[in-house]
């Protein structure tokens, strides 16, 4: 597990069998933590869970390039999903194009079935 603190917030990179999960822990969501996180990522899995559980605030600005990153990541057939939301955040980040689960371990869940999912349609094929 990689811990880097930046600007007053902790981010934790666990880099898992299938996925790769991001936990951000105090401080304010700034544009700047998406470029940090995605510098210290580097290349990652498919999946990428961020996990919001300690975070209060989401101001548009942050909202915007966590949106755009996952633009990217879209493009390159990969999934971000942000969780430990509640179901007015869950919105929020619907509104953004965003996957939002109420919590990492239901994320997880997701990821293995949709990984199921995908191995069912190429056997289809």
């Amino acid at each position: 597990m990689l811990v880097y603190q930046f600007r007053l917030m902790n981010i934790q990179i666990q880099e898992e069998e299938n996925y790769t999960l991001v936990k951000l822990e105090g401080g304010n969501c700034e544009a700047k933590t998406i470029a940090e996180i995605r510098s210290k990522m580097g290349e990652g899995h498919a999946y990428t869970i961020i996990d919001f559980e300690y975070i209060s605030e989401f101001p548009d600005e942050f909202m915007i390039e966590l949106s755009d990153w996952n633009v990217e990541l879209e493009k390159e057939k990969k999934l971000m999903i942000a969780a430990a939301l509640n179901s007015n955040r869950i919105e929020l980040f619907d509104s953004y194009g965003i996957t939002g689960i109420p919590t990492v371990d239901e994320s997880v869940d997701f990821i293995f079935m949709d990984q199921l999912e995908k191995e069912l349609g190429e056997e289809l094929e």
